[in-house]
């Protein structure tokens, strides 16, 4: 099995611009980048720059300036997440598409609410959220 190496260019490569940095990551010698924002970025040009340079885009982060643990932001963040992963920006670096509904009703997210509520002290909650994510 070959172990495939990434590079998130945002910190790296700071020195040139932006869509250079995936020809620099693939001289490197790296398979795949990744990167912070992609509201800020030209789609458009960012997936030209990785097909010439021959590298794969593994990820990008996309929570803007929404929390993930504050409740008074779970319906921001899980609209801006879907919309970021909802193919909705005609591009195709990901197409994973779900519902607020499917995230809000997992079973993960009803461990976390109780192990929040529980403030980390119901250990069965602790126990469970573990054994499903390790």
């Amino acid at each position: 099995m070959k172990l495939l190496k990434g590079a998130c260019i945002e910190p790296m490569y700071a020195e040139i611009p932006f869509l250079d940095r995936f020809q620099a990551a693939k001289d490197d010698g790296f398979d795949y980048v990744e990167f912070w924002s992609w509201t800020d970025k030209d789609l458009d040009a960012v997936k030209a720059a990785a097909e010439k340079a021959g590298i794969g885009i593994s990820g990008f982060n996309g929570d803007a300036e929404y929390s993930l643990v504050d409740p008074t932001h779970k319906e921001k963040y899980l609209e801006f997440l879907r919309k970021a992963m909802s193919g909705a920006l005609g591009r195709t670096l990901t197409n994973i598409e779900f519902s607020t509904k499917q995230v809000v009703d997992s079973p993960e997210h009803k461990l976390l609410s109780a192990l929040r509520a529980s403030r980390l002290e119901d250990e069965e909650a602790v126990r469970a959220l573990y054994e499903k994510i390790a």
